[in-house]
């Protein structure tokens, strides 16, 4: 079990500095632009990742597209988000739902506490934390080519059983879903004005809300800062690094002596 902690673990924080995730997050949008899109009634899919029988991607347009619709622009204004896109799983050609929105992804965490599922919990704030920072994504050297999400197989292999359990679909596979919703957060917010090559912004906040969710949930963080950031910040709650190396000491390794004892230590922190 220590090997899979130890994968997910982050030696050198550099690597979480905006400079070396930000071109990266604006590559991806710009791919994700690039893709044709169709109509609402007619949208274009875009079948990115491969699972078995799964695939997982988009279609484009998505709903905050529509004529009507109602998104905040940075410089205040209020109109349709045209960059939009709806992360989509499908299974044989046909499209499979499963859990989206916060409300869902937040009851699947409370069904694996549920299910006494610690380890499970604990490994999906590291793959949260690092996914904020797509330090487990290949970028590619060439304009068109797919980004690829790669996590450990024996990591995915400890996931399979709980996560299906509660979601009815393979680990890889729901969490490429939850990856193309936090690619989705940086398209949308890129078209809003917000930098997201700089800003905790997006994929960022998305990722780093599920990470502190889960600290919460496991009794390592107070419930109270959680809601309290949650309502402040309209509906996320991003956990800080300071916050992350205390909820989880395994996850990355600092320059304080201190921490450095207590991340050999996978269990709660108390």
């Amino acid at each position: 079990m220590k090997k899979l902690f130890d994968q997910l673990n982050i030696p050198d924080l550099s690597v979480l500095q905006p400079k070396k995730v930000g071109p990266k997050r604006l590559q991806m949008v710009e791919f994700a632009k690039a893709l044709s899109g169709g109509t609402l009634v007619k949208p274009h899919d875009h079948k990115l990742w491969r699972v078995g029988n799964y695939r997982v991607g988009f279609r484009k347009p998505g709903k905050e597209t529509a004529v009507d619709a109602e998104t905040n622009f940075r410089d205040g204004t209020v109109a349709p988000n045209p960059d939009d896109m709806r992360p989509t799983i499908w299974k044989s050609n046909l499209v499979v739902g499963a859990p989206a929105s916060f409300e869902e992804i937040f009851h699947v965490f409370e069904r694996l506490l549920g299910n006494n599922e610690d380890d499970v919990l604990q490994f999906l704030a590291g793959i949260f934390y690092r996914a904020a920072y797509l330090l487990d994504y290949e970028m590619p050297t060439k304009p068109g080519v797919v980004p690829e999400y790669k996590l450990p197989l024996d990591l995915l292999k400890a996931l399979d059983k709980p996560l299906w359990r509660v979601t009815g679909l393979p680990a890889e596979v729901y969490l490429k879903y939850l990856q193309a919703i936090a690619w989705n957060e940086d398209v949308k917010y890129n078209a809003l004005g917000y930098d997201v090559a700089k800003k905790q912004t997006g994929r960022q906040s998305n990722q780093l809300t599920y990470t502190h969710l889960i600290a919460v949930l496991q009794g390592r963080l107070p419930l109270a800062n959680f809601c309290y950031a949650f309502a402040r910040s309209r509906g996320v709650a991003p956990l800080s690094g300071i916050k992350a190396a205390k909820a989880f000491p395994w996850l990355r390794s600092e320059k304080n002596p201190a921490r450095v004892s207590v991340r050999k230590k996978v269990g709660r922190v108390v």
